[in-house]
């Protein structure tokens, strides 16, 4: 696995830990979530692997605190925090000028649909568009949606994408809609949180 972490730190009167992602940056996550461990990832490949479904190993993810162990309480809510990278000659400006805001708009839609059509019963509900951002002060490309498996609550989707030289980082931000209240402001200090070297 090319992605690789280290704890950094962890500052227990703010209930957070600062965890350094090795050749992207820092990112700090609350006690709310938890790094995903090598017994669920294992459990993720093999579903993977039964539903013939591509997974990015150049991953880390965070998920909702209990989740790893089966504790009740990681069972009450959905949300994941998932950093890929990927390796390609990709340049650095990620801007989107008017004249290709359609067409990367269209274009990332059409992946979406695709991307969620591999899993039976996953379905686009509704699909919010592209923007311009920027983490860290870093151009990045923004764009989400909600997607709903089966008859399960939908999920709110946020993607960030960011250019670096022979690096793409894809930062996705996930929960339950009805967890708005709960994971949105969580999210933001998470976001606001990483610092891209």
């Amino acid at each position: 696995m090319k992605l690789l972490f280290t704890i950094l730190f962890c500052l227990s009167l703010q209930a957070q830990t600062t965890y350094k992602l090795n050749s992207i940056g820092y990112i700090t996550i609350p006690n709310e979530m938890e790094l995903q461990d090598e017994a669920y990832r294992q459990k993720a490949r093999n579903y993977a692997k039964e539903y013939q479904l591509l997974l990015n190993e150049n991953r880390v993810i965070f998920q909702q605190r209990g989740l790893n162990k089966s504790e009740p309480i990681g069972s009450q809510t959905y949300a994941r925090i998932i950093i890929e990278v990927e390796y390609e000659n990709f340049g650095y400006d990620v801007t989107i000028s008017s004249q290709e805001y359609e067409e990367i708009n269209s274009t990332l839609k059409k992946n979406a649909i695709n991307s969620l059509s591999q899993l039976q019963n996953m379905k686009l509900l509704q699909w919010n568009g592209v923007s311009n951002v920027k983490i860290d002060g870093v151009p990045a490309i923004k764009y989400s949606y909600i997607r709903q498996l089966g008859s399960n609550p939908s999920v709110y989707v946020e993607n960030y994408v960011v250019l670096r030289g022979s690096k793409r980082y894809i930062f996705t931000f996930s929960y339950r809609v009805n967890d708005k209240e709960i994971w949105q402001p969580i999210y933001s200090k998470i976001l606001n949180s990483l610092q891209i070297e």
